[in-house]
């Protein structure tokens, strides 16, 4: 009650605003944010909004809006909004190129914007080298780029990393179906893409995905019979598929062996 006598106008704390927001980001995400910061208090009636900003794990940040739907019952039912844009953690090494050097040739490419990197054991990823995500592309799976590697013959034709990956699909998913498969690149530095459908159980329902997956094959100049084949996936919803394929490509473009 306020001093008049009249019911006090319900409202949400920035300390509220902020739990929630955590809340809800980690479910979209996968994760947890390192930080997420909410001005306060605000009006908990519905179309009232405020600008907030979350900070991810590996320093990267980006802005989202939360907007109050309905209110009842002493609850205040929220929708979040991520922003597009992304703010990359400062890196070492130069412009804005990353580097993996746990793969057999080590590479370094550079992110699009809108995407963050993350430590693979948080999205149960442990067996990649590098894993990407697209926060704002989350809308009941976050879209991810992941990249592994293998050392082969080679002699070995890229056709077989690429059947082999089917069969590790087929091993956790259903509904496996390949699509366009195209080899490209010189005998020497060969790739080969490839599009697949899948279906995976994910948190109790049949989750249908689109993965386009590139073998990008380095010879190893240690040894001539060896060579090294990176493998780089998208994984994304139908929907979010055609959004971000671009980004996929533009990605694919800026991958090389480190110093090349």
């Amino acid at each position: 009650m306020t001093s008049s006598g009249e019911p006090a106008e319900p409202t949400l704390t920035k300390h509220e605003l902020e739990e929630r927001s955590t809340e809800a980001l980690t479910e979209m995400a996968g994760q947890r944010p390192a930080s997420v910061e909410c001005p306060g208090p605000l009006a908990a009636k519905q179309g009232e909004s405020a600008r907030c900003d979350l900070t991810a794990e590996d320093g990267g940040s980006v802005g989202f809006t939360v907007t109050v739907t309905s209110y009842d019952k002493g609850k205040a039912k929220l929708d979040i909004q991520v922003d597009d844009e992304v703010k990359a953690a400062p890196t070492e090494g130069k412009g804005n190129m990353s580097t993996v050097s746990t793969l057999p040739v080590p590479i370094e490419f550079s992110l699009p914007d809108g995407w963050r990197s993350v430590p693979p054991k948080e999205v149960n990823a442990e067996g990649a080298a590098f894993v990407a995500v697209h926060p704002a592309s989350s809308k009941g799976f976050t879209a991810n780029i992941t990249i592994t590697g293998d050392v082969r013959s080679a002699d070995e034709p890229l056709t077989r990393a690429a059947d082999q990956a089917l069969d590790d699909l087929r091993a956790g998913a259903s509904d496996v179906e390949l699509g366009k498969r195209n080899e490209v690149g010189t005998d020497d530095n060969p790739g080969l893409t490839q599009a697949v459908r899948l279906s995976i159980p994910y948190e109790g329902k049949q989750l249908y995905l689109v993965q386009l997956q590139a073998f990008i094959g380095m010879a190893d100049t240690g040894d001539p019979s060896r060579r090294a084949v990176t493998q780089v996936v998208l994984s994304a919803l139908p929907e979010q598929f055609d959004q971000l394929v671009g980004d996929f490509q533009d990605f694919l473009s800026t991958v090389r062996p480190e110093g090349a």
